[in-house]
């Protein structure tokens, strides 16, 4: 039976107006579900934001950023990554991550952009990137073929690297890539954190965000859609995530990124490199870095404060002077 892929509204997280949800069929197949949601604004238009989410987080935990874009006069379209939110899922499983490379990521973007942004929403075309997403649309931009499909691109805590030490990552991914050659690339990788958990005590010195409400409202969506929920990622993930920072950071591959960037990162984030972060930002002609003081992984589900700083930070970055 498929699943219903309408958007899950809790309270105080309520669908944002103007909004449809629908899905694309994916260059291999798979029903990948996507959102639009026009400007709140009438007659005010600047474009559209495609927003890109991290792992594990489905479409329902950005309507507080997809909000702020409308009041902005933004276009916004989002998609649920492969196998989690409400796309469909990769293993028999429902909880675990799972993909065999992040150019499948890749190619989505691609067809996200042909048949939903081109067709449907208006241009100039901006991107908003977080973690893993950053990651995928940094590899999307040096296609050829969309060297220049964003006027400007904003990524959030770009993930180029796990934040575990050298020792610890060569040993995770020695492991990850025996097990995914020898067929066992669907094992969870359980000592990894999943999705949003059942937390009684909120943790202060938890890696995501210092903002206990805004991590609840995340549980809470989860409970309400036990169907948009994903656990820890499998080794076959961890394989491709390993070969996809591998691939960026080869010698002159982000020489072929052209798109102006402002990346974004907390000096509190130990949950992927803020050194990988500087190193492959500073390599990139005509993008910058912004220091968010006291951010922690997630700055768009940060504490008032931090939330109000990131955004500071976007309005001086996106739409950009011509428009």
């Amino acid at each position: 039976m498929s699943l219903s892929l309408e958007f899950t509204e809790i309270e105080g997280n309520d669908i944002p107006e103007n909004s449809m949800v629908g899905s694309f069929e994916s260059y291999d197949g798979l029903s990948i579900r996507y959102g639009v949601f026009k400007p709140a604004k009438d007659g005010i238009c600047h474009g559209t934001v495609c927003l890109f989410g991290g792992r594990s987080e489905p479409i329902e935990k950005y309507f507080e950023t997809i909000k702020k874009l409308q009041l902005r006069g933004f276009c916004v379209t989002i998609m649920d990554w492969r196998g989690q939110g409400l796309s469909e899922r990769l293993t028999k499983s429902r909880n675990k991550g799972h993909v065999k490379t992040f150019e499948n990521y890749v190619k989505d973007v691609e067809v996200l952009m042909n048949k939903v942004a081109l067709a449907d929403c208006p241009a100039p075309y901006f991107a908003l990137a977080h973690s893993t997403g950053a990651n995928i649309l940094t590899q999307y931009v040096a296609l050829p073929s969309a060297v220049n499909m964003f006027e400007r691109m904003v990524l959030i805590s770009p993930f180029y690297k796990f934040d575990i030490g050298d020792k610890k990552e060569l040993l995770i991914r020695i492991f990850s890539k025996f097990l995914t050659w020898f067929g066992m690339g669907e094992l969870k990788a359980t000592f990894l954190e999943g999705g949003p958990k059942e937390l009684k005590v909120f943790d202060p010195d938890n890696l995501i965000s210092s903002d206990r409400g805004r991590m609840k409202r995340e549980q809470n969506i989860i409970k309400a859609n036990l169907n948009l929920a994903l656990g820890a990622p499998t080794f076959g993930w961890l394989n491709a995530a390993f070969d996809s920072i591998a691939k960026i950071k080869k010698r002159g591959f982000v020489a072929k990124v052209k798109t102006p960037i402002l990346a974004i990162m907390g000096t509190e984030d130990y949950l992927v490199s803020q050194q990988a972060m500087q190193n492959i930002i500073g390599q990139i002609s005509g993008a910058g870095l912004v220091e968010i003081d006291g951010g922690r992984h997630e700055l768009l589900m940060e504490n008032d404060k931090i939330v109000a700083q990131t955004w500071t930070a976007i309005d001086a970055f996106l739409p950009g002077t011509n428009h």
